[in-house]
């Protein structure tokens, strides 16, 4: 039984990172140390990706990466792996002091529910998008298919 304890207590060191360095790649990547980290369940526009508002373009890409920023910024991020993807990326739930990171930016409506990968965000969408918060004030492509068409 000990030593059930000590593997899994062990496992669960190394599946959970934590820190307060970090960088923010784009609105859903994490860089802390070393390791890069996709926030798992949520998609937001590509730092490049732009959006239009009555007939006005502007860089929601980086509105989205700036959003994100200010949810990290100078809080301990600590990260719950849950998978690694195909640009080795390690899939995670992550957290700025407690608070859940992709439902801030899904509620925030910076980012969108990845249906694809999880439901876990989806009233939160539901939620941005009634209430026209973010992305939900303009029109913009999802940017699973925005990466499709370049």
């Amino acid at each position: 039984m000990i030593k059930y304890l000590i593997i899994t207590f062990i496992t669960l060191l190394m599946s959970t990172s934590s820190a307060r360095t970090q960088q923010v790649i784009d609105g859903d990547t994490l860089q802390i140390g070393d390791k890069r980290y996709r926030i798992f369940g949520i998609d937001a526009p590509e730092k490049n990706q732009i959006c239009s508002t009555n007939n006005y373009e502007w860089k929601c890409g980086l509105v989205a990466t700036s959003e994100l920023i200010k949810i990290v910024a100078g809080k301990k991020i600590k990260c719950e792996k849950k998978n690694i993807d195909r640009y080795n990326r390690i899939v995670a739930i992550c957290f700025a002091e407690g608070r859940d990171i992709g439902k801030e930016m899904v509620s925030s409506g910076w980012a969108l529910s990845y249906r694809k990968y999880s439901i876990d965000y989806i009233k939160d969408e539901e939620i941005a998008k009634s209430k026209k918060y973010g992305l939900w004030s303009s029109k913009f492509i999802e940017p699973w298919h925005w990466r499709e068409l370049k």
